[in-house]
């Protein structure tokens, strides 16, 4: 028997592949793609809102979850605040454009944690979880076969899937 650190390392690793040791690919969140194309045309978000966005990020930080049943089930996922949901159901563009100033200018775990919430909220809570989980002591450390910090990687990926 597979111990249970061991078991919980293969299926995040399996689930990072989007692929499912259960014969089935995990759905991406599925009230991710309506949102960007019912909120395209929606007022900006005000500056209040950007900075109750930063706040919660800074203060609460990340919390992730092992859901034993539903559509996460098994899996390891961040759990993005209700509040930034909201935000993002309304204004998704500038949701995840106030998450992406906190990755390019924030503290590391301020950074991990606002790319968690932003990978979980345009494609599924276990990348987001993925996302978020790098080691913090290398973040900012370049890669030597891309030239880019990890940083770098997570604010070109947010700018690849803002909504147009």
């Amino acid at each position: 028997m597979i111990h249970s650190r061991a078991r919980r390392f293969l299926l995040t690793c399996v689930a990072a592949l989007g692929l499912s040791p259960w014969g089935y690919r995990p759905p991406l969140a599925p009230a991710a793609e309506p949102m960007h194309r019912a909120s395209a045309a929606s007022e900006k978000l005000a500056e209040k809102d950007k900075q109750a966005i930063i706040k919660i990020v800074t203060t609460q930080g990340r919390i992730t979850a092992h859901p034993l049943d539903g559509e996460w089930a098994n899996y390891t996922v961040i759990i993005v605040p209700v509040q930034i949901k909201e935000y993002y159901a309304k204004h998704p563009r500038e949701t995840l454009i106030v998450l992406r100033g906190i990755i390019e200018k924030g503290s590391v775990q301020d950074a991990l944690t606002a790319a968690g919430y932003g990978l979980a909220l345009v494609t599924n809570p276990v990348v987001g979880f993925l996302a978020s989980s790098y080691p913090e002591g290398k973040f900012d450390e370049k890669n030597p076969n891309t030239g880019k910090s990890r940083r770098q990687s997570l604010v070109n990926t947010i700018d690849k899937l803002l909504p147009k």
